[in-house]
């Protein structure tokens, strides 16, 4: 009630939370008292902007309880009475505690930083792909050095990319290869697919793509494609020295007219 300054609360929420109820209501500054410090502020400008100007607001924040404890909640309600001139009377909604939403999101925000952690200790990079838009998302080490790199969210570490983006950014002699792979992984099969993707300087590097499926629809086909994404460049050149060595090798071989053969250190034939 916006002209008493009095609030009410009914139902099981209200037992729990330390409010000195009086008739069924408390004074607005009682309330104030029990809300969490560093939300009262924020919790002021939303329900002004939230409560008095929208018919379904909604805003979530921390109130302490009879344990001395914050708990979460959320509010979700508007305006319910207003004078002609539209001057407000009464707010009106539901409360509702969120703790156990918040226990979740933080365990999921814990479990994302301890992938991201480790990925990076590995210096692997994630990538999902959603069929249906043709958009591919990598999270990593990786993305720095991709030339699209003005798609960067915030840190650098994640990228988004249309099909169209994503697909010139690999080399043309390995894409039809790539495509066909990814075509063929059901939920029961993965594959791994090695292609090299263009840097931000021009140049090519080598990647493993391991994946598979990792959501189907409603009829069983695939929707998301996920999977782990490491640089193989550097063990890619090593295979090519060593080919090009051995083939070194084998021409001298073919070209020497005489029989080869070994000698030690002090010029004997072995």
């Amino acid at each position: 009630d916006m002209t008493s300054d009095r609030m009410t609360i009914s139902g099981p929420l209200c037992e729990r939370l330390d409010l000195d109820q009086i008739d069924g209501s408390f004074s607005f500054s009682k309330w104030k008292d029990c809300v969490h410090p560093d939300d009262w502020p924020r919790l002021v400008d939303l329900c002004r902007s939230n409560f008095e100007t929208a018919p379904n607001g909604e805003i979530n924040y921390r109130i302490r309880d009879k344990n001395q404890q914050y708990i979460h909640v959320r509010a979700r309600g508007g305006v319910s009475e207003q004078t002609p001139d539209g001057q407000v009377l009464t707010l009106a909604g539901v409360l509702s505690e969120t703790d156990e939403v918040e226990h979740l999101r933080e365990q999921l925000a814990v479990t994302e930083r301890a992938r991201a952690e480790a990925a990076a200790a590995a210096n692997i990079t994630a990538w999902f792909h959603e069929i249906a838009t043709g958009r591919l998302t990598l999270e990593g080490p990786l993305c720095p050095a991709i030339e699209l790199a003005e798609a960067f969210s915030e840190g650098g570490t994640r990228l988004v990319l249309d099909a169209e983006d994503w697909r010139a950014a690999i080399h043309e002699d390995d894409l039809h290869g790539l495509l066909s792979g990814l075509g063929r992984l059901a939920p029961d099969h993965q594959e791994d697919f090695e292609v090299r993707i263009r840097t931000r300087d021009g140049d090519y590097r080598w990647i493993n793509l391991r994946g598979g499926v990792s959501q189907v629809g409603p009829d069983g086909a695939p929707t998301r494609l996920s999977g782990f994404i490491t640089d193989i460049t550097e063990r890619r050149v090593l295979e090519k020295d060593l080919a090009l060595e051995k083939a070194r090798l084998d021409s001298i071989y073919q070209q020497t007219p005489a029989l080869l053969h070994t000698m030690d250190k002090h010029g004997n034939t072995l």
